[in-house]
C-alpha cells in the first residue's frame, strides 16, 4: 500500500452548506438542502485518499465547540488524524449554492489564534510524522499567530526528510513556500494571478504563469481553472488539461480532489502526465456531489476515460 501521505490542514473548519432555488439578497432565502461535511482543503485531501482505499494522516490545529465536531465527523469517517488543541473555536464556514444558476458562495470565517507554545508542538510532531510518511500536502490559509512563512519552514522538513511535497496556498503563504522548492504547487487561476500580479486572461497566460513557478522552485506547477480545466509545466513540458464534462452540483473542494488524484498518481509511481489525467478526473467527480463529500473510485473511473491532455510544443 505505501507509506501514507500527510496532509497539513493549520486552519479547519466545519463546512456547512445550504442549498436555495435562489439567492435574493435582503430577503428569506428557504434552504432546499444542508449538510455539514469536516472541512480545510488539507482534510478534504485526507477524506478523498481515504476513500479511495490509499493511507492518509490528517494533521493540524482543532479547537472548541465545533473543533469536538469536526474531530468526531473524521473519526467517525476512519481518519488516522494527529491535531493540536488550541483555544478559541474552529471555524464553520458556510456555502450557499444556487440551484437556479449552480454559483456557490463561501462566507468563512476566521478561526482560533494559535499560541508560540501550540505552534512548537505542532512542529514537533509534523517533524516526527515526516519519518514514517510517503508525501506531504501544505495547504490553505494560515490562522491568526502563524507566521506567513511557516509553510517554508514545513517544505524545508519535508525537503530533508526526502519526501515529495504538494503547496496548495495562496499570497505570501505560497510565495514563502516555494522557496523550499516543494515537489509541485496547485494555485488556482485567481491565486496565481494574485501573486504574479498580472491578469491571466487565457490559457496561454496561465501556462507562463505555471512556467514562473517553476522557475521559483516548483518542480511541478498546476494551475486549475474551474470548468476551463487546468494547465501545467514542468521545466522542459507544458500540458493542456480538459476535464470530463459533468453535471456540476458543487465546485466545493474540487482543487483539493485535484491535489488528492495528483498525489496519488505520483505515490503510485505513475508519471505527471498520467497523474495529471487522474487528478482531473478526482476533481471532475467530487464536482458532481454536494458539499465536500469524498468521491469514490467509481465516479473517477467514469471521469477518467473523458479526461483530455495535451502537451503544449
Amino acid at each position: 500500500m505505501g507509506a501514507p501521505v500527510l496532509t497539513v490542514t493549520l486552519n479547519p473548519a466545519l463546512d456547512k452548506t445550504l442549498v436555495v432555488e435562489r439567492f435574493d439578497r435582503g430577503r428569506v432565502n428557504r434552504v432546499r438542502e444542508s449538510r455539514i461535511d469536516p472541512g480545510g482543503k488539507g482534510i478534504n485531501v485526507s477524506k478523498i485518499l481515504a476513500q479511495v482505499g490509499y493511507p492518509t494522516v490528517a494533521m493540524g490545529f482543532l479547537a472548541g465547540v465545533a473543533g469536538k465536531h469536526l474531530h468526531g465527523l473524521v473519526t467517525e469517517m476512519g481518519l488516522e488524524t494527529d491535531f493540536v488543541w488550541v483555544e478559541g473555536e474552529t471555524r464553520t464556514n458556510l456555502k450557499l449554492v444556487e440551484m437556479e444558476t449552480g454559483v456557490g458562495t463561501d462566507i468563512n470565517e476566521q478561526g482560533p489564534v494559535v499560541s508560540p507554545s501550540a505552534l512548537d508542538e505542532f512542529t514537533s510532531r509534523f517533524e516526527a510524522r515526516c519519518r514514517t510518511s510517503g508525501a506531504v500536502v501544505l495547504s490553505g490559509s494560515l490562522p491568526l499567530g502563524i507566521p506567513a512563512d511557516y509553510y517554508r519552514t514545513l517544505g524545508f522538513v519535508v525537503r530533508d526528510a526526502g519526501l515529495l511535497a504538494i503547496l496548495d496556498a495562496q499570497g505570501e503563504a505560497l510565495r514563502l513556500g516555494l522557496e523550499a522548492q516543494p515537489f509541485a504547487v496547485k494555485p488556482n487561476l485567481d491565486e496565481a494571478a494574485e501573486l504574479l500580479g498580472t491578469r491571466l486572461d487565457s490559457q496561454d497566460d496561465a501556462i507562463r504563469a505555471a512556467e514562473s513557478f517553476v522557475s521559483r522552485g516548483a518542480k511541478l506547477a498546476v494551475i486549475s481553472m474551474g470548468p476551463v480545466g487546468a494547465v501545467a509545466a514542468t521545466h522542459d513540458s507544458r500540458w493542456r488539461i480538459r476535464p470530463p464534462e459533468v453535471r456540476v452540483v458543487s465546485s466545493a473542494g474540487a482543487g483539493d480532489a485535484m491535489v488528492a488524484g495528483l498525489v496519488l498518481g505520483l505515490m503510485k509511481g505513475l508519471n505527471v502526465e498520467e497523474s495529471l489525467r487522474l487528478a482531473t478526473a478526482f476533481a471532475a467527480a467530487m464536482v458532481s456531489k454536494l458539499g465536500t463529500q469524498a468521491c469514490g473510485w467509481d465516479e473517477i473511473e467514469r471521469c477518467l476515460p473523458s479526461v483530455g491532455i495535451e502537451r503544449v510544443t
